[in-house]
Order: structure tokens, then sequence, then C-alpha cells
């Protein structure tokens, strides 16, 4: 039996650890996994020489999938940079406090005291209703 190993990274070149790597096997099979360790790297062993489809993903990270052929007698090296996923746009923009001056932190905590209080109050009227 054959196996793909290697690394993920970022674009940068830093290891991700607890990245997912998944050969997708088919709906008579069930996907072959493997976690990569702080280092990023991974192994998935006990492949029969063919041509398999991986994707990898990881929180934070845009996850990408590809073929990738595994040959007779060799191990196949895959390494795997992936980008930091986009981050999103804030709705509510009266919810977002302002960052300057040494309260920043007293600023934060009173707007996140005001959104768990927000949503405390919506979860509450929803049981009631």
């Amino acid at each position: 039996m054959m196996a793909i190993r290697g690394m993920v990274t970022t674009s940068a070149g830093e290891p991700i650890p607890d990245a997912s790597v998944f050969v997708e096997s088919g709906p008579s099979h069930p996907d072959i996994v493997a976690v990569t360790g702080v280092q990023g790297a991974y192994e998935l062993s006990g492949l029969a020489p063919g041509v398999y489809v991986i994707r990898v993903q990881a929180d934070g990270f845009t996850g990408i999938s590809g073929r990738v052929p595994v040959r007779h007698g060799q191990a196949t090296r895959l390494n795997v940079a992936l980008e930091f996923d986009q981050v999103p746009e804030i709705d509510g923009q009266d919810d977002v406090p302002e960052l300057s001056g040494q309260d920043t932190s007293a600023k934060l905590g009173k707007a996140a005291r005001g959104l768990a209080s927000r949503r405390r109050r919506a979860f509450d009227g929803d049981a009631a209703a």
C-alpha cells in the first residue's frame, strides 16, 4: 500500500496544526482522514495506486481540493499552502467600539456585555413565544 504525505502551511510558509486532510473515497467507502501535527505534517497511508481527490481544510483558512496521482512503489509528496479566510464585514456598525486611547479593553468589555445582553433578551423573547 502507498501513502500521500506532506505539510500544510500558510501561504507565508508557517505550519498549520490541526488541519484536516481528506481522501474522498466515494459513496461506497468512508473517507480517509489525517490531521496535521504541530509542525503541519500529515500522512495518509494504506492507499492503492490510483488517482485520488484530496481535500484540505483548517479553521480560519480557505479549503482546497484537487486530484493527486498515487503510483505503485513510491510515496506521493503533497505540500499544501492555504490562504487565510477573508475577514467578514460586520453588520450593525453601531455595535463596534472605537479603538483608541488607554481604555480600549473597557470599551471592548462594555460592547461585549451589551451584545450579550441583547442576545439574552432576544433568546428569552423567543422562549416566551
